[in-house]
């Protein structure tokens, strides 16, 4: 984040998302959920008027809580194999 703060051109311009001539600043502040289709829109109003605004929130928006065993259990793969999806199938 400190990098994309002070050189956010250049910084960006690395990942592809080139600016053209336009200048670009990093606002941290954001309100609301915004959307990316939103910022895409921006970003393209921002280039042709030669001001971009990228909206990155200072604090990532994604849950950092940890999962329970429970909620672990319910995404793994399990112990239980099936192979009726191959052409060896006895199951049936």
């Amino acid at each position: 984040m400190k990098r994309l703060k002070s050189d956010p051109k250049d910084t960006l311009a690395e990942y592809g998302l080139d600016a053209g001539d336009a200048t670009v600043s990093i606002v941290t502040e954001v309100r609301g959920e915004g959307s990316l289709d939103e910022q895409v829109e921006l970003w393209d109003a921002g280039k042709q008027s030669g001001s971009v605004q990228l909206f990155v929130p200072e604090v990532p928006q994604v849950e950092t809580e940890e999962l329970s065993d429970e909620q672990l259990e319910s995404v793994a793969g399990g112990d239980t194999y099936c192979c009726c999806c191959s052409p060896c199938c006895t199951c049936t």
